[in-house]
């Protein structure tokens, strides 16, 4: 029935909508578009569906080891910093049954599920790579400084073409940093921010070890 009004849509989208539509395009993409290709060049429709349910199955079992190596070896820091008792001591712990630094991984539970609530995925990956490239900066840089400092060091690998290589990955791990910090100044700074806050917590528990020592 007509009111004699006319009705306008709100042409806006709100998270859960967009996010609605993302999904259901990449679902429905995967789901009615793909298999049809592959039923066409298959020519059999369920040597189509038993290759997508491969194809699924090794994506599934690709992205778990590759979740199960990021999560032991990001474990393994804050587990070995704690033997030298430079962290937090819960983070020492030993699962008594599968032998895994269950400290530490509860531990980089715990931060990386505060941080999931602070932004979006996009936020949080510049953010990560904003902290990360800065730590491989400076792993480059104190190789370089080893090299003039302890020159008796045994090497077994040689760097090709040095200095030239590390200067240039120093430049562009640089060049990196400064364009994620100019894309997100404010949460950039935040991370740098808990980066520096790291040293406080370094020199008390320096401090700690030097007096038992």
């Amino acid at each position: 029935m007509s009111t004699g009004k006319n009705l306008e849509l709100v042409r806006g989208l709100g998270k859960w909508s967009s996010a609605a539509i993302v999904v259901g395009t990449m679902v429905g993409t995967g789901i009615f578009l793909k298999p049809a290709e592959m039923a066409a060049d298959a020519g059999s429709l369920s040597l189509a569906l038993a290759a997508w349910v491969v194809g699924g199955a090794l994506s599934l079992f690709g992205a778990l080891g590759t979740l199960n190596a990021s999560i032991l070896s990001g474990a393994r820091v804050p587990y070995a910093m704690a033997r030298d008792g430079l962290f937090f001591r819960a983070t020492e712990e030993i699962h008594p049954r599968f032998r895994t630094p269950g400290g530490a991984i509860l531990f980089e539970f715990v931060v990386s599920s505060l941080f999931a609530l602070t932004g979006t995925f996009e936020e949080l990956t510049s953010l990560f790579l904003f902290a990360t490239w800065i730590f491989y900066a400076l792993a480059v840089a104190a190789m370089m400084r080893m090299r003039r400092t302890e020159p008796e060091l045994v090497r077994p690998y040689r760097c090709w073409c040095y200095p030239w290589v590390p200067v240039a990955f120093l430049a562009g791990a640089t060049a990196l940093t400064v364009t994620l910090w100019l894309a997100r100044p404010v949460r950039s700074s935040i991370g740098l921010v808990l980066i520096f806050s790291g040293l406080i917590f370094y020199r008390h528990w320096q401090g700690k070890i030097r007096v038992q020592t």
